[in-house]
């Protein structure tokens, strides 16, 4: 049995995805939006235990490279990217895992139906996001609006080193009210708090303990902003 080429090969979808200004590498896909933000797309694959199958993925990534690499900097732990999830992520309520089925003796009719699927989803849901997240004040509007999967769209230490960077001292402030009463009271709307996170009253849950002792390591960020800590 022939072995198929992996699926980010296919020349329908590079050539879609270099319309949009992806770049191959490897089996991924990359693109710079400006000069502090990379996008990708990565194609993943699990057998599920079958022999010649493989399950294909798509994850959507937005990378801020100068972000996580002052994070490594503090010695504070974030993921590599800010925003990083199953393109099915981004499709209207409910969310959904999206893969796609091939194995090797599939026919060329059923593969073909599999790229149009994987190019429809790809350019209905992850383009339009991704095209709207691609600069870093963009980002820190998405941030203000909780307006991604998963609220704030990264990890939380990478979103504040992010409203360091590129957003006001009011929006870091915000949100280290906001996301320590969240880990405080799991509590999770838009409503406006208003807490003494810096003197408690009551004992600290070990996920807001944790969250506020690693904001503590970004002070010589806080005092470039003029932020007392």
């Amino acid at each position: 049995m022939d072995k198929k080429k992996y699926i980010s090969y296919n020349s329908r979808i590079n050539q879609k995805l270099k319309y949009y200004g992806f770049k191959r590498k490897n089996k991924g896909f990359y693109r710079l939006t400006c000069s502090d933000i990379i996008q990708h797309f990565l194609f993943g694959h699990s057998t599920q235990g079958r022999k010649f199958a493989k399950y294909y993925d798509i994850t959507a990534c937005i990378e801020i490279p100068k972000v996580f690499k002052i994070a490594q900097e503090l010695d504070i732990y974030t993921g590599w990217a800010f925003y990083c999830s199953n393109i099915g992520e981004l499709m209207p309520q409910p969310p959904v895992y999206l893969e796609w089925l091939i194995t090797e003796d599939s026919d060329e009719k059923y593969d073909d139906e599999v790229v149009d699927s994987m190019l429809y989803h790809i350019e209905k849901y992850a383009i339009p996001f991704l095209d709207k997240y691609c600069t870093p004040q963009a980002i820190v509007e998405g941030i203000k609006k909780c307006a991604y999967p998963g609220r704030y769209g990264g990890d939380n230490l990478m979103v504040c080193i992010i409203l360091l960077l590129y957003g006001t001292k009011k929006d870091f402030l915000w949100f280290v009210e906001k996301r320590s009463h969240e880990l405080q009271y799991k509590i999770y709307d838009n409503s406006e708090v208003h807490w003494d996170y810096r003197h408690p009253t009551e004992p600290l849950t070990e996920s807001c303990k944790y969250f506020l002792e690693n904001v503590e390591k970004l002070k010589p960020l806080m005092e470039e902003k003029g932020i007392t800590w």
